[in-house]
């Protein structure tokens, strides 16, 4: 993370996706269903974080997007650059 703040994540998925931080899990959107946006806030501090995103697709049309917000700000994609592969 850039800086150390609340984060909100917004995670839309068709069907089921589960945003897991740390190993806890921040948004909840699980289940068979059109594109539904979900959210979940967590503090996080400035630097890396683990995360785990788990997807499932049922069939039919397909969605997923993850977004974020700090501090009550501007919803955005989550950058690239946020992501480093061990």
């Amino acid at each position: 993370m850039p800086e150390t703040a609340v984060y909100s994540f917004f995670l839309t998925a068709d069907d089921g996706a589960n945003l897991y931080i740390e190993g806890d899990k921040v948004v909840d959107n699980d289940g068979w269903h059109a594109p539904v946006q979900k959210s979940g806030q967590v503090a996080l501090q400035k630097g890396l974080h683990p995360f785990e995103l788990k997807f499932v697709e049922g069939g039919g049309g397909y969605t997923l997007k993850l977004e974020y917000r700090v501090n009550g700000g501007k919803i955005q994609a989550v950058p690239d650059s946020w992501f480093k592969r061990k």
